[in-house]
């Protein structure tokens, strides 16, 4: 018995010296009572092929959702959707639109001592233009200027309504550390010390492995609860499912739609699944005479059952139908209903169209969500005389695909990061623009689309807005689907958790 003690002391010591950044727990105190954890790792599916801004904007899959919390940008928007200073204290906008002018906070330290600078937002501004992050934002930059230390300006070709908003969310405009970046060179993408002014600070990268951040404890807005996050990579959902299960981690974001059940059986975990910001739509090539016809493509829209999609996709939890290609949390939303099935209308409407005997046509797919919605609109637009030739490609070859207009139909998924229409309706229907899928051009939504860029009246600019898309839903240009529901899983213990409906984890709000 009196080794007994001498063996605890051990043990906890061990414990104690744990801290190198593969994941282990931690919740011994000095006195050797259990206290609250201040380590936290976070299974992700994908590792990321870069930490720096401009890699973070369209994947909040893997790079963003480390790049979000060691930098920060010069604005932010609040959970009410309002648009609040951040790096930037104030701003002024000209009254032709033209320039913008920030003042800066002149206390906000990157995380290696260097006083952030207008210099380092100039550098950001221009180094994000330069790589072509989101055209409709940096693609309106006319010219940036370092007036002093704390002083930002914006010049603009044209005015932009969205500029603000773009700039308070884009990832590609996180503020970077200049002299850190020039410094590092080709290192900087995956070795960003010093590079950010965030909440946390990048410690380590192990490739195939996990990223590890360490906690700001000079953040001006507050040292985090959270002193250590591990990002370990899980490639399998299922295999993340059980290490949720079995407390090797403590989050997983990328849940397999199959585990939801079994996982909110489990009193040890918490689930949370909201709807999310991405949205599936079928787009049919109007570049072909057979799509140029509107009853064909209403006979497609009728042809289907959201319904059974959503369940035969995504197990009838990871999605909700929508008649709408903006979502509800867009500026310049507009709710539709989805088409109801009816094949006798859809079976009429080809007759109608010069097709009694049907038609076939070619559905472009590749692995995953577009593989399994091809296949089951194929069973369902077989009853209404519409015969579906699948054909699979490799995503890039997908893409490269359809870019040449090889395609008929393809399923495609988008996310509009700035919650606003000019992002999330531009690149689907704007003529000539690289994700326009459909292939339409209607001079009235490229009049409209480039009018509401400008407009400084937002009632006005919703109107526009609203009336592009009612040319699309009317004209069935574009079929929406579904939007996909978002679903994580965490430590029932965990405080602040949450799924958001852009996939990504503020680590600095959660605690033990």
């Amino acid at each position: 018995m009196k080794l007994f003690p001498k063996f605890m002391v051990l043990t906890l010591a061990m414990l104690m010296l744990l801290t190198a950044c593969g994941g282990e727990k931690t919740g011994i105190s000095d006195d050797n009572s259990i206290s609250p954890r201040s380590d936290l790792v976070i299974g992700i599916i994908t590792e990321p092929t870069a930490l720096i801004p401009s890699t973070a904007a369209s994947d909040a899959q893997s790079n963003g959702r480390i790049v979000d919390n060691i930098y920060e940008g010069l604005l932010y928007v609040d959970e009410s959707g309002n648009i609040q200073p951040n790096i930037a204290e104030s701003w002024e906008i000209s009254t032709d639109g033209l320039t913008y002018t920030f003042r800066l906070r002149d206390d906000v330290k990157f995380h290696n001592g260097d006083i952030l600078t207008a210099e380092d937002v100039k550098y950001t501004f221009d180094e994000c233009a330069k790589a072509g992050y989101s055209v409709e934002i940096t693609g309106t930059f006319a010219e940036t200027i370092a007036e002093d230390d704390t002083t930002f300006v914006l010049k603009l070709t044209m005015p932009s309504s969205p500029m603000l908003r773009n700039i308070a969310v884009a990832r590609g405009l996180y503020i970077m550390n200049k002299a850190v970046a020039e410094q590092l060179g080709d290192k900087f993408s995956v070795a960003p010390v010093g590079a950010g002014s965030g909440p946390y600070k990048f410690e380590s990268w192990e490739s195939g492995q996990n990223v590890c951040l360490v906690s700001n404890e000079e953040y001006r807005k507050g040292a985090p609860s959270i002193k250590k996050v591990v990002f370990k990579f899980i490639k399998e959902a299922s295999a993340g499912a059980i290490a949720l299960e079995t407390g090797n981690v403590d989050i997983y974001g990328d849940v397999s739609m199959v585990d939801v059940p079994n996982l909110q059986n489990n009193k040890d975990l918490q689930v949370s699944l909201i709807q999310g910001d991405y949205v599936y739509y079928l787009c049919m090539n109007q570049k072909k005479d057979i799509f140029k016809d509107i009853r064909v493509r209403q006979a497609i829209a009728y042809s289907l059952n959201l319904d059974e999609l959503i369940m035969a996709v995504t197990n009838g939890i990871g999605g909700t139908k929508t008649g709408s290609l903006t979502t509800p949390s867009c500026f310049g939303y507009k709710k539709y209903d989805p088409v109801e099935q009816d094949f006798e209308k859809a079976k009429q409407l080809l007759a109608e169209a010069g097709y009694p005997d049907g038609i076939t046509i070619e559905v472009a797919i590749s692995d995953g969500s577009r593989k399994k919605i091809g296949e089951t609109m194929k069973g369902m637009l077989k009853n209404a005389g519409i015969n579906v030739e699948l054909k699979g490609f490799e995503i890039s070859a997908l893409a490269d695909y359809c870019t040449k207009d090889n395609h008929d139909i393809v399923p495609m998924v988008a996310k509009g990061y700035i919650y606003d229409a000019d992002s999330e309706l531009t690149d689907k229907v704007v003529t000539g623009t690289w994700g326009n899928f459909s292939r339409i051009s209607i001079p009235r939504i490229d009049e409209l689309m480039a009018l509401g860029r400008q407009e400084p009246d937002d009632a006005r600019r919703i109107e526009m807005y609203h009336e592009v898309q009612d040319i699309v839903h009317d004209g069935y240009h574009i079929i929406p689907l579904y939007y996909v529901n978002n679903v994580s899983a965490a430590d029932v213990k965990l405080k602040g958790f949450k799924t958001r409906p852009d996939l990504s984890y503020h680590v600095w709000e959660l605690s033990w």
